[in-house]
């Protein structure tokens, strides 16, 4: 089979609130450093709980750098169902990943920086297979995945919100993914595709994506916490892991402010 064109592919991200902006913007940032033929971005943005300011600016941001960036405004699909009312109901906008117009994505969380070109693991989308991500079948993290997007899966996706109960107290997309994707046809991305400081004692190896899970985010704590300086509840496990994680979105972050997100 002939490679699919850069115009039925994309990486894609989700902005699911004014905060993740921010991170949307070091993510490109980081993605225009290391890609040397970089695929179109789409940004999808939760038009219930982002604000048209901070759509702007991403806006102003995107279009300084040089990557095709397409934006699009989508709504969480547990809307008007039972499941809107779940604390983390939030998270299942990112199920709009498969009802795009693309033949392949690679999803890439809005708190996660590119450190090498990522591309590759679009190759794991081999025929049959709708999903590859980290993990394995009984557990994956939902913040990196190549998908093939595709509209019957979307629906039986929404679908699932009508019987949210069945999946615990406080389920996410990522418990809903796994259940779903558990009897279908996956493929697993190796680890460097999603490292997690807190999860992961080797940082520095040859990690492609870097995904800072859990709050405060590094850009939030650099911002507002003085740099690098100890903050309650962080999400990292040690003071190596934080200083690490601070330095990576630290550069970036100078960069964007900067507006010198050239390739380094």
């Amino acid at each position: 089979m002939a490679a699919l064109a850069h115009s039925r592919r994309a990486l894609v991200t989700l902005v699911s609130s004014d905060e993740y902006c921010i991170g949307a913007q070091l993510l490109l940032c980081s993605y225009v450093r290391v890609s040397t033929s970089p695929l179109p971005v789409v940004v999808m943005y939760d038009q219930g709980t982002t604000s048209n300011a901070a759509v702007a600016q991403l806006r102003l941001f995107a279009a300084s750098v040089s990557v095709n960036t397409t934006f699009v405004g989508v709504n969480n699909p547990a809307s008007g169902l039972a499941a809107q009312e779940h604390t983390r109901s939030g998270t299942y906008t990112k199920f709009n990943v498969w009802n795009l117009d693309y033949d392949e994505v690679l999803y890439i969380d809005a708190d996660a920086v590119i450190l090498h070109e990522p591309e590759p693991a679009l190759s794991f989308l081999k025929t049959g297979v709708e999903l590859a991500y980290v993990g394995n079948q009984g557990y994956f993290n939902a913040g990196v995945m190549a998908v093939r997007p595709n509209r019957t899966t979307f629906a039986r996706l929404v679908d699932l919100l009508r019987n949210w109960k069945r999946f615990g107290r406080n389920p996410t997309e990522q418990d809903q993914l796994i259940h779903y994707f558990k009897q279908r046809r996956v493929a697993r991305l190796p680890g460097t595709y999603n490292i997690r400081p807190m999860h992961t004692a080797n940082l520095q190896g040859n990690a492609v994506i870097v995904h800072a899970i859990g709050n405060p985010k590094p850009w939030t704590r650099l911002l507002l916490q003085g740099g690098a300086s100890s903050v309650p509840n962080q999400p990292l496990d040690t003071n190596i892991a934080r200083d690490w994680a601070d330095a990576l979105y630290g550069k970036l972050l100078r960069a964007v402010l900067l507006g010198s997100c050239a390739p380094s």
